[in-house]
């Protein structure tokens, strides 16, 4: 008998190799910052016996490392380090926190203190470690294992590191992802930081992400991309040109703050016939400004936020403009609309490539109802399967929604497949409107975007969904509500405040190395305590049911 199949199957009878599969799967889940829990694989520990021996026995479970204020990974990350082995590493550090909390007066902030110490001092012995030179302590002796590198510091902090890389005798070779982002800061540097494609030279970089100019014209240097994610400036034009092409590698390209008045420094159009993934936030609602840019003949996925603007949806019909008539998407396939609103023109540009566009997200889209409605017969989404909607909190019910799930249902070829709506908007009329297809209810502003997660600030620093962590150390850490113990909803997001005493206890950066195994038979005690507790409470309710 095959056994995934048999009645009998369970958690002790599963066997190690099906398991391990479904403890990789969450092994690297963030979680959220007032969960005061260890990190997973630990925690694996209080299961019971089966499952600790699998967890200790098998090194890729340990093979993601969390440094920032939020977590208490500072301790657990020579632990993690030494278990998992030869295994690679998928490494985040998050220094933003640290920013708020400062040494004495003569001194600068706290996570500002480099590898190399202050004030002359040269030795590591001679300064306790601090955030930055402790993170560098911690990870870069396994320089060789990192697969992903998720950094966010001070451009003195990513300046130091380059150093510690161009002076180091290993190499990043094995480094698939790295994402950079600068916390700004009244700090010039000297000497120009060097180019991480230089530095990185022997590593295969596949997804790459910035929020400055760091690489400028040096982009090419990374001659191995698949993803590219950046804020753009005008001084990426030429590097854009470098890495686009009929040769380049490059299928996933993310550009936040998409501005019309760059326009000036693009020039003819960049040959991007590779590209068939697109994700683009527009600083002034100016759609027009990426078909100018880019031509794009094999996009298959485009995600557009702010992209159009206007509300003077008065006409009855819909002219397309001419340049318009013929599809400029010809293969898209996915289209994920975020945060605008429609005029009759940009209307009939977005019902223009409807023609091939099997799924279709409209979050927060203002008259959503004229998209899905199409007033012009050759656009009315014909091979649209799935379709995700999320509207505003305070909107009325999508009553629109109805009629037109209806309508589908009662064309065979037409039907709509998977439908995704928040749950405020989940209704008896809506479940029957839509009853042979499959409907899933959850948010989907920060849910499972193709490409991209745009924040106004420009201070979000994150994975993308189809990256290794599918949540960002930052936004998972510094910007989720905190817990409350009453009904009141809490006025936006906002990070926890910070305290110097609060900072030196939970982080540990002193941590003596030769506490450790202490530390670690320390935590392995109260398991068993728990493991005891939980015997005595199930032999408790045997005597109940005898009794009885």
């Amino acid at each position: 008998m095959d056994p995934l199949t048999s009645p009998a199957l369970n958690l002790s009878t599963l066997p190690s190799n099906i398991l391990l599969k479904i403890l990789n799967l969450v092994a690297d889940s963030p979680i959220p910052v007032w969960h005061r829990v260890p990190p997973f694989p630990i925690q694996l520990s209080r299961i019971n016996g089966r499952i600790r021996d699998l967890a200790l026995a098998s090194p890729e479970l340990w093979t993601t490392i969390r440094l920032s204020h939020r977590t208490h990974f500072w301790k657990w990350a020579p632990l993690f380090l030494e278990r998992s082995q030869t295994e690679l590493l998928d490494i985040s550090v998050n220094l933003e926190a640290y920013m708020s909390v400062r040494r004495p007066a003569e001194g600068p902030p706290w996570s500002h203190c480099s590898f190399s110490g202050y004030y002359g001092i040269t030795s590591y012995s001679a300064l306790r470690p601090l955030p930055f030179a402790k993170a560098v302590e911690l990870i870069g002796p396994h320089i060789e294992r990192w697969r992903s590198l998720a950094l966010r510091c001070t451009l003195r902090q990513l300046e130091e590191l380059c150093s510690y890389i161009k002076d180091s005798a290993l190499s990043a070779v094995n480094l698939e992802v790295l994402h950079i982002s600068v916390i700004e800061e009244e700090y010039c540097v000297n000497n120009p930081i060097p180019s991480l494609a230089e530095l990185l030279a022997g590593s295969v970089v596949r997804s790459l992400r910035i929020d400055s100019d760091l690489e400028l014209q040096r982009l090419s240097g990374f001659r191995a991309l698949s993803h590219l994610d950046l804020v753009y400036s005008p001084q990426h034009s030429i590097a854009l040109r470098s890495i686009l092409g009929p040769a380049s590698p490059l299928r996933s390209l993310v550009i936040r703050g998409l501005s019309s008045q760059q326009g000036a420094y693009f020039g003819a159009p960049f040959n991007a016939c590779n590209l068939t993934t697109l994700a683009v936030s527009f600083r002034d609602y100016d759609f027009g400004i990426l078909t100018q840019t880019f031509n794009l003949p094999n996009l298959e996925h485009l995600e557009l936020i702010h992209a159009f603007g206007g509300a003077d949806l008065e006409s009855e019909s819909l002219t397309l403009p001419e340049e318009w008539e013929a599809p400029v998407f010809p293969r898209l396939r996915t289209l994920r609309l975020v945060e605008l609103e429609l005029s009759s023109t940009n209307l009939a540009i977005i019902q223009s490539f409807s023609r091939t566009v099997t799924e279709l997200q409209l979050i927060r889209v203002s008259a959503a109802h004229h998209i899905l409605h199409p007033l012009r017969r050759d656009c009315g989404w014909p091979a649209l399967l799935s379709l995700a909607i999320e509207t505003h909190y305070r909107d009325p019910y999508a009553e629109w929604l109805i009629p037109f799930l209806s309508v589908r249902a009662s064309t065979p070829d037409r039907k709509i497949l998977k439908l995704t709506v928040s749950p405020h908007l989940q209704s008896d009329t809506l479940t029957s409107a839509c009853s042979d297809c499959n409907i899933e209810l959850r948010p989907l502003l920060h849910g499972s975007s193709p490409s991209l997660y745009h924040n106004s600030q420009r201070n979000c620093f994150f994975y993308d969904e189809d990256d290794l962590l599918n949540l960002d150390f930052e936004w998972t850490e510094s910007h989720r509500r905190a817990p409350v113990d009453d009904d009141r909803e809490l006025e936006g997001e906002y990070p926890f405040p910070l305290h110097a005493d609060i900072l030196a206890y939970e982080i540990n950066l002193g941590y003596d190395e030769e506490d450790k195994d202490g530390f670690i038979a320390e935590a392995f005690k109260h398991d068993r305590e728990w493991r005891t507790m939980k015997g005595a409470l199930r032999e408790a309710k045997r005597e109940m049911r005898r009794e009885r």
